[in-house]
């Protein structure tokens, strides 16, 4: 998986792109889902789904936390539990478990307009199943999200907010 490191919300809080603030409720959590193009343009989404296809490069999963407070600086440990072995593209926040298939990633971020939010994009060596993130806001469990990951036809005409899950699915 590529994290999308745009989505995190690091640094100064300023007026962030529709594609930052997928929740448009202050105050909300969730998961979300979109798809990009080969231009990194978002075609489809972002919607409030758990059901992410497994296209490499151009589908994109993340979540949405609410936190306190207006504008703050919050520490965050994203931890990702994948289905299977995989490949992850990440940076020296994030470590990777011996089998492949958990992060911990450590961040420092700025919420914006009460929430903190990041994202993951497919990529080709992701299995399909059930992903499980563990959001942490300044040492508390603020999240935890599950996403459903199905293998679809490329180019199978689909629309991301009426997708489901083989199996139900919580998320908080």
């Amino acid at each position: 998986m590529r994290i999308i490191p745009a989505l995190l919300l690091i640094g100064v809080a300023i007026a962030a792109p529709a594609w930052a603030q997928p929740l448009k409720k202050p105050n909300a959590s969730g998961p979300y889902v979109y798809i990009i193009d080969e231009r990194n343009e978002i075609v489809d989404g972002p919607v409030r789904n758990n059901v992410i296809p497994l296209w490499p490069v151009r589908s994109c999963f993340g979540w949405t936390v609410a936190v306190p407070g207006t504008v703050r600086s919050v520490k965050i440990l994203e931890v990702q539990q994948a289905p299977g072995s995989t490949r992850f593209e990440v940076g020296p926040e994030t470590k990777v478990n011996p089998q492949s298939d958990r992060t911990e990633r450590r961040l420092e971020a700025v919420s914006y307009n009460n929430q903190v939010s990041s994202a993951w994009c497919v990529n080709d060596a992701d299995p399909p199943g059930l992903y499980q993130f563990d959001i942490y806001v300044d040492g508390r469990l603020m999240g935890q999200f599950m996403f459903c990951a199905v293998k679809f036809p490329e180019g199978q005409e689909i629309k991301l907010d009426q997708l489901q899950c083989p199996n139900k699915l919580n998320s908080s």
